[in-house]
């Protein structure tokens, strides 16, 4: 599934710009291919909540999110 998390993030951002009308920035400073599955799968869960629930709360236009990885993994 990691190596799918890109995959799946600009899906996901495809659909909730459609759905909602509003524009969804994703960026990711890592390389989600060494990633274990349990927090590629963690870091889409994350993503999906934080950006439905300002979609649906924040009247927002634009959301923007922006996934890195430091020494300690993804953040």
């Amino acid at each position: 599934q990691s190596a799918d998390l890109a995959a799946l993030l600009e899906e996901f951002r495809l659909r909730v710009e459609m759905q909602w009308d509003v524009r969804v920035a994703l960026h990711a400073d890592a390389n989600f291919d060494d990633w274990p599955d349990a927090a590629a799968e963690q870091m889409f869960r994350l993503v999906q909540e934080a950006v439905l629930n300002a979609a649906r709360h924040a009247e927002a236009s634009t959301i923007v999110v922006r996934i890195t990885a430091g020494d300690g993994g993804p953040r």
